[in-house]
């Protein structure tokens, strides 16, 4: 390409793109404490987000909560970027990561975060930051945002936070579990390996052609001279396009991350020598061979 003509094209990506820097005064945040004070009918407008502020990653993300599924618009929020990180925003206007929530847990979420008045202070908490932390509710018509730019010392406890409040809530605990994950911002120490002493077996393997599933059964004993604290964790290794139809979530801190595991014997410990079975479901919509590269056993306290 002649010089000429790359000059051109970069000046059409910069128009594109608004890849030119400019002086931009955001506007003011609001503090957090009037959305403390958001009546109960207008929780409807209100969005969680998280995006990526560093340019150490490679593929930045944005993970949005918000209240009623409503549809995501980052130039809602853009008017609130802050000048000196206006360009690490850009995953705003790129794939979002998205989960629904109740008004319920909406309300449950911002009582909780009110706790952490280190947080709630906001503004940039953890130069120079990692993820950007925002809140935007729709007050008289107007947008108002909270924002708060953490690393891991103030990412922590706000991911604990979240990842209590939604508990029960599936999409919104997979993801947040998946960007705290990978943010390094859930407690680094995992529950303890147990592999070494259990038997694992998965036998029985049929369809199920009226839920389109395959059904098996899981037996593990435990072999170890102790019992198993709870809760006792299955990570499952599955191959190819295959997935436990009701697993409680995908591992960060045990093994490999993002492989689904299951909560074994209903929560409870398990008694040494004793042997437990369990009806376990798979969605397989390419009906291969379902096999496990491995199977791994952990149990009590730590991060999945």
């Amino acid at each position: 390409m002649h010089r000429a003509s790359q000059l051109a094209l970069i000046a059409i990506l910069a128009v594109v793109f608004d890849l030119t820097p400019k002086r931009v005064q955001a506007q003011e945040f609001a503090p957090f404490s009037e959305f403390s004070a958001l009546a109960d009918s207008q929780l409807a407008s209100v969005q969680f987000k998280w995006t990526q502020v560093t340019p150490t990653f490679r593929n930045g993300i944005t993970f949005v909560l918000s209240t009623h599924g409503g549809a995501f618009n980052p130039n809602e929020f853009s008017p609130f970027y802050r000048a000196s990180y206006r360009h690490l925003y850009i995953s705003d206007f790129g794939w979002a990561g998205f989960a629904a929530c109740s008004p319920a847990e909406t309300r449950a979420l911002i009582d909780s975060l009110a706790l952490l008045p280190s947080l709630t202070v906001g503004g940039v908490l953890d130069p120079p930051g990692l993820l950007s932390f925002s809140i935007l509710a729709r007050v008289s018509g107007q947008p108002r945002v909270f924002e708060a730019i953490v690393d891991t010392t103030h990412g922590r406890p706000l991911f604990e936070k979240v990842l209590r409040v939604m508990a029960n809530n599936h999409d919104a605990l997979d993801l947040t579990k998946g960007i705290a994950c990978a943010y390094s911002m859930l407690p680094p120490i995992p529950p303890e390996s147990a592999s070494s002493s259990v038997e694992v077996r998965f036998s029985g393997m049929r369809y199920d052609r009226r839920a389109d599933e395959f059904i098996s059964t899981l037996r593990l004993r435990n072999d170890s001279p102790t019992a198993l604290a709870a809760p006792v964790y299955l990570v499952l290794g599955v191959t190819g396009n295959v997935r436990p139809t009701a697993y409680a979530g995908q591992s960060c801190r045990m093994g490999p991350p993002g492989r689904p595991y299951l909560i074994l014997n209903g929560g409870k410990s398990i008694p040494s020598g004793a042997t437990i079975s369990e009806t376990v479901r798979f969605t397989n919509p390419d009906h291969e061979p379902i096999e496990f590269s491995d199977l791994n056993v952990y149990f009590g306290a730590g991060t999945p």
